[in-house]
């Protein structure tokens, strides 16, 4: 059996980030990231995630470039993957959400959120989960990867919608599930340099309206027959 991959992690200096306390296999589908290899637009132009760097400057959606705050990646082998499939990212091909996005393939953690706008909303935009994607072509799971994959977490001083190839999807939100799946050493980290993590009543605020579940497959249905853009043009 192969051994257990290792854990990396970049402009941060501890070594085991994710954890899973109770061994559930429920807890990793949480887990919202970019896979290695995403290009994500900043100020020098369209940068490999895992090129980036604490302080780097990545063009936002609402708030023109901002600072990486944390950057922090794992890196997960086949045999985790048999072991957790709920591990297993989600590839958005290139063009499948309309408005010729995401320009490449873009392949992400489950539950890592796009931008979507849909007439369901009133042409509102909201950001839904990759896995409530995958009733539309060219959406899938990536069961077969001969060489794993590795995640990475990307963190701002606030939620924004960043671009992912073209794509407009989330940075990281600091809520409870994001932070659980964090180790006391990272989180410790992060709370150093967002001192308001600390307090007992901190909530934080999305850069969209979140769905997933039902209202977002509802999204996905309309589109299906509509055939309307679900992907928010690029501003």
């Amino acid at each position: 059996m192969e051994d257990i991959t290792s854990i990396e992690i970049t402009s941060v200096v501890s070594e085991d980030t994710w954890r899973n306390p109770d061994n559930n296999d429920d807890f990793w589908p949480a887990v919202v990231c970019f896979s290695a290899g995403t290009l994500i637009e900043t100020s020098r132009g369209s940068v490999a995630v895992e090129n980036l760097n604490r302080g780097d400057m990545i063009r936002t959606r609402d708030n023109g470039f901002q600072p990486i705050r944390w950057i922090g990646s794992r890196k997960i082998g086949t045999a985790e993957l048999e072991r957790n499939p709920g591990l297993r990212p989600v590839r958005i091909a290139a063009g499948a959400l309309g408005n010729g996005l995401p320009l490449r393939d873009l392949v992400v953690s489950r539950q890592h959120r796009v931008l979507v706008q849909s007439p369901e909303l009133d042409m509102a935009e909201a950001l839904v989960p990759a896995k409530d994607l995958l009733a539309l072509p060219g959406v899938e799971i990536l069961d077969h990867l001969e060489h794993g994959v590795e995640y990475f977490h990307v963190l701002c001083e606030n939620h924004e919608v960043l671009l992912a190839e073209g794509m407009p999807a989330e940075s990281m939100l600091t809520g409870t599930e994001a932070l659980k799946a964090l180790d006391d050493t990272a989180r410790e980290e992060i709370a150093i340099l967002m001192p308001e993590l600390r307090n007992v009543d901190y909530v934080p605020t999305p850069a969209r309206r979140l769905l997933n579940g039902k209202p977002a497959r509802k999204i996905v249905q309309r589109h299906l027959e509509s055939r309307d853009p679900l992907s928010a043009r690029v501003l």
